[in-house]
C-alpha cells in the first residue's frame, strides 16, 4: 500500500513539474516554462521598469509592439506576437528578419549580436541574440515558420544577463514544444 501511495505521489509531482503546453490560438501551441505566469501589458511594463531599470528601448518594445501573449517566468519576460493568419510567407522572410534595419541603425554597431538559423521539428527558426545596456540585459528575438510557409510565430525573451542560461533553456524548450496546427 505504501508503494502504491508513493508511486501515486511521485506521478502527481512529475505531472505538476512538467512544462505547460498552452494553446496561444487555434493554430499554434507552445510549451511554457515551469511556473510561467500570464501577465498583461501593464504588468510587462512594470516588469521592465523594475527588472531593467526603466530601460527605454525595452519599454518602447513592450508598450508599442503587438504582443498579445505575455508571460513572466523566473525573472524572464516572454513575449509572443499573434501568429499570422495563414497567408503565404516569403522564402526570404527569415533572412530579411536576420538583418539590421539600415546602415545607420544602432544594431550594426552591436558586437554581441548573433544570428542562428535552425530547423526544429520541421519548423524553420531564426534566433537573434543580443545584449543591451552595457551588456546587462539579454534578448532573444526568435522567428519560427512552419513547413508549409503559411504560419509563423515571433517570440521574444528579455532577461538580466545573470539569467542567460535559464533563458536559453526556456527558449529551447519553447521551440521544441512549438506546434503549428491547421
Amino acid at each position: 500500500m505504501k508503494k502504491i501511495l508513493f508511486l501515486l505521489i511521485a506521478c502527481l509531482y512529475g505531472f505538476t513539474c512538467m512544462a505547460q503546453q498552452t494553446a496561444l490560438t487555434d493554430t499554434v501551441s507552445i510549451r511554457l516554462p515551469d511556473g510561467a505566469k500570464k501577465i498583461n501589458r501593464e504588468q510587462s511594463i512594470d516588469f521592465v521598469k523594475t527588472q531593467f531599470d526603466n530601460y527605454q528601448a525595452l519599454l518602447y518594445r513592450v508598450t508599442l509592439y503587438k504582443f498579445d501573449y505575455r508571460y513572466e517566468a523566473d525573472h524572464v519576460l516572454l513575449l509572443f506576437s499573434p501568429p499570422n493568419n495563414g497567408k503565404k510567407i516569403s522564402d526570404d522572410f527569415l533572412l530579411v528578419k536576420s538583418k539590421p534595419l539600415g546602415e545607420e541603425h544602432e544594431m550594426r554597431k552591436r558586437p554581441n549580436r548573433t544570428t542562428e538559423f535552425k530547423t526544429i521539428n520541421n519548423n524553420q527558426v531564426l534566433i537573434v541574440y543580443d545584449t543591451y545596456k552595457q551588456n546587462t540585459i539579454g534578448d532573444y528575438d526568435v522567428y519560427c515558420i512552419n513547413s508549409a510557409h503559411d504560419r509563423y510565430l515571433h517570440v521574444v525573451l528579455n532577461f538580466d544577463l545573470s539569467y542567460k542560461e535559464k533563458a536559453k533553456k526556456m527558449m529551447d524548450d519553447i521551440l521544441q514544444g512549438l506546434k503549428f496546427t491547421k
